[in-house]
């Protein structure tokens, strides 16, 4: 109330158990009627958070049964910001869900994410070759998944959580996946025009996606259209290496990140290869630090 129009306040706050952070704005309607806006986040939500929380409902599904775990799952005890267990059994059947529990006793093994990839069937596969994590895009946003499979005597689940990313390590790495699926489950040429379309999904601030053959031709470069086709394969950083040509090397050892400078500043990129009908892309993202 303080505040003029436009101003806007940061606030911090516990919720959930945990800090969050929220901005609000004042705003007042065509009849002049006050309101105010506002959005938070949880800036301490984590990888390690994400797993912490999993390995405690793990041990309580251990030590108290599914059927006791999958009620506690639901409350507050397992909660932490917006951190929330949920369960499946491996046909996908949905056994508990902390952030919707309108989504137990569904079958969700058919169900996609906005790329069109099956979200459960994965985490079903990630759990059973031993846990880990898989990444979706949900929400219009990345969603980052730790799954564990929990071995109960007669039948299997798994047992996983979801953080959305908030900083741009974390984000530029997604960038890159969600692209590699958008790739994988779509024609080139469209999911090349999606990759170079201002104010579009794959163009978030200073990060997007390029996408480069292994002879250094681009076919996509955020908005920046006058790269298309071009070879870049001998751009040299500030020290004279030739970063694409080496960036493209190794990224068929496995995804990497790579720290160069360019233009005066440190840039770390991201990249990952992708196998496609017989041709070879490098898919990358990068930033300024």
């Amino acid at each position: 109330k303080q505040k003029n129009e436009g101003e806007g306040i940061w606030i911090e706050y516990s919720s959930k158990k945990a800090v969050k952070y929220a901005y609000a704005e004042k705003v007042k309607d065509r009849d002049g009627k006050y309101y105010f806006i506002a959005c938070g986040y949880y800036p301490e939500i984590n990888r390690d958070k994400t797993v912490e929380l999993v390995r405690r409902g793990y041990q309580l599904m251990k030590s108290s049964g599914v059927s006791v775990a999958a009620k506690e799952f639901m409350t507050s005890a397992y909660y932490w910001g917006d951190l929330a267990l949920f369960v499946y059994d491996m046909k996908g059947n949905c056994i508990a869900n902390g952030n919707n529990g309108a989504l137990v006793g569904y079958n969700q093994f058919d169900e996609k994410d906005q790329d069109g990839r099956y979200i459960v069937r994965e985490m079903i596969h990630q759990a059973k070759i031993g846990g880990g994590w898989v990444d979706f895009k949900t929400k219009n946003s990345f969603e980052a998944v730790y799954v564990e499979k929990v071995e109960m005597g007669v039948e299997d689940y798994i047992i996983g959580a979801g953080m959305f990313p908030v900083n741009k390590p974390e984000t530029m790495a997604l960038l890159v996946k969600s692209a590699i699926g958008d790739l994988q489950s779509h024609p080139e040429d469209t999911v090349f025009e999606k990759l170079i379309t201002r104010n579009g999904e794959f163009i978030r601030g200073d990060l997007f996606v390029f996408v480069l053959d292994l002879d250094g031709y681009c076919y996509a470069a955020g908005d920046n259209y006058e790269m298309i086709w071009q070879n870049i394969i001998d751009w040299k950083d500030d020290e004279g290496k030739p970063f694409v040509k080496n960036m493209i090397d190794a990224s068929a050892h496995g995804p990497d990140h790579y720290i160069y400078k360019f233009n005066k500043r440190t840039r770390v990129d991201y990249a990952e290869r992708l196998e496609k009908d017989g041709k070879i892309y490098v898919v990358g993202s990068g930033f300024y630090k």
